[in-house]
C-alpha cells in the first residue's frame, strides 16, 4: 500500500512539472467569430477589422477581454480593411457586442490544434485470451500501477466567453513507460518451474486515444507489455495484447 501511495505522489509531481502542448494554436476564421455573434476589433479604438482568410494564433482571456495574438503572416494575401503581412501590429480583441446586461452571455467556439506531450496512468487493463501449451487461457482484467509518457496530435475546440475559456479535445498518439507484473503460479507458462510469487518490472507501449477537458483526459489504449528480469519469459501475458483505460494529464493550454 505504501508503495502505491508513493507511486501516486510521484505521478502527481511529474504531471505538474513536465508536460506541454507544443505549437498550440487556434485556427481563427471570421465565420466563427461573426457566426457566434462576436466581432474582431483593433486596440483602443475598437474599430472592426477583417481577417479575410484563416489565421493561426492564440486566443486568451484576461480581465474580461478576449485577446488575439496572431502568428507571423508569411503569405502574400492582401486584405482590404483587414489583416495581412503589411498590417501594423496593434492589440486585437474579440468583443461579444452585448448591448445590455439583460442579453444572454455569448459563447465563441474556436478550433485549435497542437502536439500533445503528457503522461498516462493506465491501471485498469483487460488482457485478451492467450494460448499456453495449446490450451487457451481466458481473458482477465488486471490492475497495477502504470506510468507512461504519451505523444500525440490534438484537435479540439475552445469554448470562450468573457468569463471563462475551456478547451475540449481529442488526441491520437502513442505511449510507452514502465509498469509491473505479478508472476504468480497461475500465470506461469511452465508450472514445473514455479518457485514463489514475484513482481517483475515491465515495459508497456501501444496506441491511445484521449478525450480531454483542459489538461485532464480519459484515455483508451490498446497495447502490449513485456516483462523484465528473472523468469520474465514465464509470464503468459508477455508480449500479449491488452485493452486499457485510465487518465491522462498534460500541463498546457
Amino acid at each position: 500500500m505504501k508503495t502505491k501511495i508513493q507511486a501516486l505522489v510521484a505521478l502527481i509531481l511529474i504531471v505538474n512539472c513536465s508536460f506541454a502542448q507544443i505549437r498550440f494554436h487556434h485556427r481563427i476564421k471570421m465565420k466563427h467569430i461573426k457566426g457566434s455573434g462576436f466581432d474582431l476589433v483593433r486596440g483602443g479604438t475598437l474599430t472592426s477589422i477583417d481577417l479575410c482568410t484563416m489565421r493561426k494564433g492564440i486566443v486568451t482571456l484576461s480581465g474580461g477581454n478576449i485577446n488575439v495574438d496572431l502568428w507571423q503572416i508569411k503569405d502574400a494575401t492582401k486584405c482590404n480593411n483587414g489583416i495581412d503581412s503589411s498590417t501594423t501590429i496593434t492589440p486585437l480583441k474579440i468583443v461579444d457586442g452585448r448591448a445590455t446586461f439583460g442579453r444572454p452571455t455569448k459563447v465563441l467556439w474556436l478550433p485549435f490544434q497542437c502536439i500533445n506531450i503528457g503522461v498516462n496512468s493506465l491501471p485498469f487493463r483487460y488482457r485478451f485470451p492467450v494460448k499456453v501449451n495449446n490450451t487457451e487461457v481466458a481473458g482477465i482484467g488486471t490492475s497495477s500501477f502504470q506510468l507512461a509518457f504519451n505523444l500525440g496530435y490534438t484537435w479540439g475546440w475552445s469554448a470562450i466567453t468573457t468569463r471563462v475559456l475551456n478547451n475540449y479535445s481529442v488526441t491520437f498518439g502513442g505511449y510507452a513507460g514502465p509498469s509491473t507484473a505479478d508472476l504468480k503460479k497461475g500465470v506461469y507458462r511452465d508450472q514445473t518451474k514455479y518457485v514463489a510469487d514475484q513482481t517483475n518490472a515491465t515495459m508497456t507501449y501501444g496506441a491511445n486515444i484521449i478525450f480531454a477537458r483542459n489538461g485532464l483526459g480519459l484515455v483508451f489504449a490498446f497495447g502490449t507489455e513485456n516483462a523484465l528480469g528473472k523468469n520474465a519469459a514465464q509470464w503468459i501475458y508477455n508480449g500479449a495484447p491488452y485493452f486499457a483505460f485510465g487518465i491522462n494529464s498534460s500541463f498546457g493550454k
